[in-house]
């Protein structure tokens, strides 16, 4: 399964009602749910199971480390006539922006604007025209396996 999910199969063959803790804070019901998760790390699921013979109770750690921790962020400029733009993050040049957007949006890897690939968080950006007409601050969320975007106008 891909980013985080799971598929649990009860090995109970006579039950009636299942009862799972996912060991993230979630739960679930029914004799083999799906669950995904959000984060990588080890979980440790309890299967409460109950039916004619009475109740059981069964524990099963699994392993998530299929699920990215890193993303990518665009910035782009949505005003003309500034030039080309270069583009910080935390003080480090990271490139440099030379078409604008006045009504699309352009996506991560777009050529002509500024994409970044980092670890999952809030980044800083600050930009500045070459031309010295205009500068920015701001911030960019990265996120999981997406692709983030800023515009500059």
């Amino acid at each position: 399964m891909a980013n985080g999910e799971v598929r649990l199969v009860s090995k109970f063959g006579s039950s009636t009602t299942y009862q799972w803790n996912f060991g993230d804070g979630s739960i679930g019901s029914g004799p083999d749910p799906y669950h995904t998760y959000k984060n990588n790390g080890n979980y440790t699921v309890t299967l409460t199971a109950t039916g004619p013979g009475g109740q059981s109770t069964s524990y099963k750690t699994v392993q998530i480390n299929n699920i990215s921790t890193t993303g990518q962020g665009i910035i782009y400029l949505t005003r003309n006539g500034l030039g080309t733009v270069d583009v910080y993050i935390g003080g480090s040049y990271e490139g440099r922006i030379t078409v604008y957007y006045s009504s699309s949006t352009p996506d991560c890897g777009d050529n002509g604007n500024v994409t970044i690939n980092k670890t999952a968080g809030v980044y800083n950006v600050t930009a500045k025209a070459v031309n010295g007409s205009a500068q920015w601050g701001g911030t960019i969320t990265i996120s999981n396996g997406k692709c983030s975007k800023l515009g500059l106008n």
